[in-house]
C-alpha cells in the first residue's frame, strides 16, 4: 500500500450508482496502491448495510459514529487501542443532562461514544456550543440537521490522523459536507466532490491541499484522484 485513502459514505460515495461501478474498478485495478476506508457518522452494521445496498468495493478499515470507532476488515475487528483512547474521559449520561434543558430531538441509534440529535435550528445549536466550551467534547453539525457531541480526541480527523499514524502512508480525504471539513483539512490531498454545498466550497478554496471537484458524488473521488497523479 502506498497511500491511506478515506471517503466520506453517504452523498460522497453514494448518490450516483454509474459512479460507484467505475469507482470499484478504479480500486480493483489499484488495490495494491490504496488502504481503502470509509468514513461515516452511521454505526458500524449501518455502514455495512449502505455498503451492501449500494454494490460498494469493501473497505479494509470502517471509521463509524463520526470518528468514535474504528473497524477492520474482512471480519471487522474492533481496534482496541482507539476505543481506549476515545472512552477515557467520556462521560456520555453527564453530557446528555446537560442537553436536557434543550428542545431538540434525540435520533433513534445509541452510541457509546456519541449523543446524537436532530435539530434545524442554528441559532441554538451555537449556544450548545457555547455551553459545552469547556467540557473536552467535539460538537458536529452536520447539513443543518444532525447534531453530535463526541469526546474531544474523535471525530473523522482525528481519527484519520490515527491510521495514518498507525501506518505511515500518506493520507487522502474526500468528502462533501459539514462534518467532513476537519477531515479534508489534515489530509496531505484532500477532495471535495462537486455536490458539496456552495458556502463549504467557499470555505476550503483558500487551502492549497485541498481539491474542489467539479464532478459530484464519487466521480468527483476519481475526477481528484487523476488531478493528483494517483490514479491515470
Amino acid at each position: 500500500m502506498r497511500y491511506i485513502l478515506i471517503s466520506d459514505l453517504d452523498g460522497t460515495l453514494t448518490g450516483d450508482k454509474e459512479g460507484i461501478a467505475l469507482f470499484n474498478k478504479t480500486m480493483c485495478s489499484n488495490k495494491e496502491k490504496f488502504y481503502l476506508v470509509y468514513s461515516s457518522g452511521r454505526f458500524k452494521e449501518s455502514i455495512l448495510s449502505v455498503i451492501e445496498k449500494e454494490k460498494l468495493i469493501l473497505p479494509n478499515a470502517i471509521i463509524s459514529n463520526v470518528g468514535t470507532e474504528i473497524y477492520y476488515g474482512p471480519h471487522w475487528d474492533v481496534d482496541i487501542e482507539w476505543k481506549k483512547i476515545i472512552g477515557k474521559n467520556w462521560d456520555k449520561e453527564k453530557i446528555s443532562s446537560l442537553l436536557d434543558k434543550f428542545d431538540i430531538k434525540l435520533q433513534p441509534h445509541k452510541k457509546r461514544f456519541v449523543v446524537s440529535y436532530y435539530i434545524e435550528n442554528e441559532i441554538m445549536v451555537e449556544k450548545i456550543k457555547e455551553m459545552l466550551e469547556n467540557h473536552g467534547v467535539k460538537v458536529i453539525y452536520t447539513k443543518k440537521l444532525c447534531l453530535d457531541i463526541a469526546p474531544e480526541c474523535g471525530g473523522k480527523d482525528n481519527a484519520a490522523k490515527y491510521i495514518r499514524n498507525k501506518m505511515n502512508l500518506p493520507l487522502i480525504c474526500c468528502g462533501d459536507s459539514e462534518n467532513d471539513e476537519k477531515m479534508l483539512k489534515v489530509s496531505g490531498c484532500g477532495i471535495l466532490v462537486g455536490n458539496a454545498t456552495t458556502n463549504l466550497k467557499r470555505k476550503l478554496s483558500k487551502y492549497s491541499n485541498i481539491y474542489i471537484a467539479k464532478s459530484c458524488y464519487v466521480k468527483g473521488i476519481i475526477e481528484g484522484l487523476k488531478f493528483y497523479s494517483f490514479i491515470d
